[in-house]
């Protein structure tokens, strides 16, 4: 009996923590947002993921974007770096790419965060990995975001290029990521092969 009414208090204790933690959801989200993916550090990460594709890949640019548009935000950390999306396409970014603010924001999220939403396991290899359970649940990032900053990677990147040449590059890249994902109504993008 005694059992059954621990039982019931922990269930309704941890119901109440899943509830802040929906209700902070939104501030976590905003917070990882405006420190990974605003003022040029989307476009630093963009240019390493690409540039981090395996060679034997035709097209790492479109498969990047693409996976970044249908994948799931994450914060999972390990020994090597952070993994900010759930797709196993894209690469994990190593610490000493992290700005001071993203360091802090990583910090912050270790320190702060109710210890039943970190999940905690090591590897056989002795690696670690810390991975943040709730916050970003069902969060994709903006498709005019990611767009908006392929062509700032693109139409400004210093080469010979001329800018009329980069900008048709930038078009095809764009007709070829719009032709493999498409939106649905709730708005979430998902891939065109699904």
């Amino acid at each position: 009996m005694l059992h059954g009414g621990v039982n019931k208090r922990n269930d309704a204790a941890l119901k109440q923590s899943d509830d802040a933690l929906d209700g902070d959801a939104v501030e976590d989200f905003e917070a990882m947002r405006q420190v990974f993916f605003d003022n040029g550090s989307l476009k630093r990460m963009l240019i390493y993921m690409c540039n981090s594709h395996k060679r034997d890949t035709d097209d790492p640019i479109t498969l990047t974007v693409i996976a970044m548009l249908t994948s799931e935000l994450c914060l999972i950390m390990n020994e090597f770096g952070v993994k900010l999306f759930k797709s196993s396409m894209l690469p994990q970014i190593p610490y000493h790419m992290l700005n001071t603010a993203q360091k802090r924001y990583l910090m912050n999220t270790l320190d702060n965060s109710p210890k039943n939403n970190l999940h905690i396991s090591s590897h056989n290899n002795n690696g670690f990995q810390i991975r943040l359970k709730q916050a970003f649940c069902n969060k994709y990032l903006d498709r005019a975001v990611i767009l908006d900053q392929l062509r700032e990677c693109i139409c400004d990147y210093n080469d010979n290029a001329d800018l009329q040449t980069r900008t048709i590059l930038y078009q095809i890249l764009h007709q070829r990521i719009l032709c493999s994902v498409s939106q649905n109504p709730t708005g979430k993008v998902t891939s065109g092969k699904n």
